[in-house]
């Protein structure tokens, strides 16, 4: 293992075994989404989803070791807004992928300092908007000393580390991520580790925004499946603009982990 500032992750290896493709082999689309998806992913791209008060996940893959992590979270939360999406992302080889690959690409989507800057389409503004201004791995939420984004040789199956981000709806907040890795998948979680303000007002209290990308490896494609689930005071008027912004993050985060893979597969989508 090769790793930039050790203090930056706090790595903890755990049993965590995929439940396909033991062999190494990876499986196809129709194993792992509901009927319909795959052909709704091939016309449109990508499939959004919102829900307010009751709480599904509809587009979850038929994934065992995301489904697992995934409902124990949302359970624990009972969210009021929950936000899906899955998208494609088609391999120039179309097969599973390398070992080199899969390392490059897991240290693609650690590099969270490359969110800094990125835009999203603002559609009450109705133009391009910075969601991120700024994005860094820090030491701990009280010293917030910035730390350079972490790189390995090998994917450990489990790292958590603390990242600050200062976005222009949210503000500037101190978020827990954790990453798991097996054979045929990473699976990140993202979670408030204070309360969250939206101008002066506080909105979510710890812990009570979760969000949790999987990117699953198939025959021929990538599968990018995105969740954000919230527990927050529901304010009247600020339903929607919490589901709008969450909406917005969740867009441009799938373009993002996209740019990630080109940098890995030559540009193929």
């Amino acid at each position: 293992m090769r790793k930039r500032n050790a203090a930056a992750v706090l790595s903890v290896l755990i049993p965590f075994a995929a439940v396909w493709g033991a062999d190494g082999q990876s499986f196809s689309l129709n194993e792992i989404l509901a009927p319909g998806y795959e052909e709704e992913l091939a016309a449109k791209g990508s499939i959004t989803r919102n829900y307010y008060e009751k709480p599904e996940l509809a587009l979850l893959p038929r994934y065992e070791p995301l489904i697992k992590l995934l409902e124990n979270e949302f359970a624990a939360r009972m969210p009021n807004i929950t936000v899906e999406s899955l998208r494609l992302y088609t391999k120039p080889a179309g097969r599973a992928w390398s070992k080199t690959e899969r390392a490059a690409l897991y240290n693609e989507i650690l590099a969270l300092s490359t969110l800094s800057g990125i835009q999203y389409y603002s559609r009450s503004r109705k133009k391009m908007r910075t969601l991120y201004e700024k994005s860094e791995y820090i030491d701990l939420p009280e010293t917030k000393n910035p730390l350079h984004d972490p790189v390995y040789e090998t994917p450990p199956l489990e790292i958590k580390a603390f990242v600050r981000q200062k976005d222009l709806t949210f503000g500037d907040n101190v978020y827990q991520y954790t990453y798991y890795a097996d054979d045929h998948s990473f699976i990140i979680f993202q979670k408030n580790s204070a309360v969250v303000t939206l101008g002066p007002v506080p909105i979510i209290d710890k812990n009570n925004m979760c969000s949790c990308a999987a990117i699953i490896d198939t025959e021929k494609y990538l599968l990018i499946y995105m969740v954000s689930f919230v527990k927050a005071g529901m304010i009247p008027g600020l339903k929607q603009q919490i589901s709008e912004s969450v909406n917005n993050r969740l867009t441009a985060l799938l373009g993002w982990f996209a740019s990630r893979a080109d940098t890995v597969f030559g540009g193929q989508r």
